[in-house]
């Protein structure tokens, strides 16, 4: 008998039969999962096929379902399980039935010995047809699904009985039905039943361990993606942190510088008063008010001082180009540009912030948008600023902010 799954994954169906033993049966092997029954002399051996192109999850499951097979056809006296056609030589398989390869199949030769054994059978017909005392049939204690029901053929001349107990029953000469629920093993079979549950047991275990690794490594991958993340935010929680703290220390700096401011204009105002209480004293005629102007001036130009200074790139709304310039930012509200740090006699220009209309970041539809710059807009002129680096863009920003109000 030649049996597969015909496209299925769990019934088991009757490909072939015959009656030529096992070179049939290896001409109508094809490269799938098979099982065989196979008559070799009186004994009968279970194959289950499995070719070496079968990956191990279906390889597992057709050992599984080989020992259903087993269990429905309890006759044989030997499993073997096989992946390619030198697994299935006769050699191979008469050491498995334990049969000497040197004996001669003891198969009738004349028409008498076929004759007598007709007649045999006959008599057996005859004696299991009128009991004495009916006997009920066996229940079987297996499940009605993993049943096997094989078709009757007609009986060759060369139709030998096997020699080993099994049930036969026979009711014409050309019909035979072989009753696979006859309890006939051995303990070779039981060992490798055993042993093909242990091999089903280690490929499944082996197919959990896979499983259990995979998940492993992707909840690894998931931890890790996680507390990158994790990082990168803290990264730049404390990024924005430094930019507020930077912030707030140049805010502070101002605020200090312009306390100082006010406390030495105040200063230079009292030492003013005293100055001109003096000369009104000293001279008789009291200076011309232009003359007591400029006594009164000299000493405020001595006090001004410079808040910031340094190199910024500068564009004018007369000039497209940019130019590398020297800045100077003054308490008195001033902003003068120089040519460059050496010639800070005369300023190229002058920027009073008292008259500035507008202070902000460059916009981008409006303005030549370039990062870290921003807008001093006058009445008569306009002015965009480009600091070397964000930081001291920041800076020149919050200081010029700082005066402004």
């Amino acid at each position: 008998l030649l049996l597969g799954y015909k496209d299925s994954r769990n019934a088991i169906s009757l490909y072939a039969s015959g009656t030529n033993g096992l070179s049939e049966f290896r001409d109508n092997l094809t490269n799938e999962i098979l099982f065989g029954f196979v008559r070799i002399e009186d004994k009968f051996i279970l194959i289950t096929y499995v070719p070496d192109s079968v990956n191990g999850v279906r390889r597992a499951r057709a050992l599984v379902h080989s020992r259903s097979v087993a269990t429905i056809c309890e006759i044989s006296h030997a499993q073997i399980t096989a992946s390619s056609l030198s697994d299935l030589s006769d050699s191979n398989l008469r050491t498995r039935l334990k049969l000497n390869e040197n004996q001669v199949p003891n198969r009738p030769k004349s028409v008498t010995k076929r004759s007598s054994v007709v007649s045999t059978r006959r008599r057996r017909s005859a004696q299991l047809t009128t009991p004495t005392t009916p006997t009920p049939p066996p229940v079987s204690t297996f499940p009605k699904r993993a049943s096997l029901m094989i078709n009757t053929a007609p009986v060759d001349d060369d139709y030998h009985i096997p020699s080993s107990p099994t049930s036969v029953a026979s009711f014409s000469d050309t019909t035979t039905i072989v009753d696979c629920n006859s309890s006939v093993s051995s303990s070779k079979d039981y060992y490798e039943r055993i042993k093909a549950e242990e091999d089903i047991s280690a490929t499944e275990l082996l197919f959990q361990t896979q499983l259990l690794k995979k998940k492993e490594l992707e909840e690894s991958r998931f931890k890790q993606t996680l507390k990158e993340q994790q990082n990168e935010k803290e990264r730049r929680e404390q990024q924005i942190k430094r930019i507020e703290e930077e912030e707030k220390r140049i805010k502070m700096e101002l605020q200090m510088k312009q306390r100082q401011l006010a406390e030495e204009r105040e200063k230079v105002s009292l030492i003013a008063k005293r100055q001109s209480r003096t000369f009104d004293i000293l001279r008789p005629n009291s200076p011309s008010p232009g003359t007591r102007r400029n006594t009164l001036t000299k000493p405020v130009e001595e006090t001004k001082q410079v808040v910031m200074s340094g190199f910024a790139s500068v564009q004018t709304k007369n000039s497209p180009f940019w130019k590398r310039r020297y800045f100077v930012i003054e308490s008195t509200k001033s902003v003068l540009i120089y040519k460059d740090e050496t010639s800070i006699k005369e300023p190229i220009s002058t920027i009073n912030l008292l008259h500035v209309t507008r202070l902000a970041p460059a916009n981008e539809d409006e303005d030549t948008f370039v990062p870290n710059s921003f807008i001093i807009d006058t009445p008569s002129d306009s002015f965009q600023l480009l600091a070397d680096d964000k930081m001291t863009g920041k800076k020149i920003y919050a200081i010029l902010q700082g005066l402004l109000k």
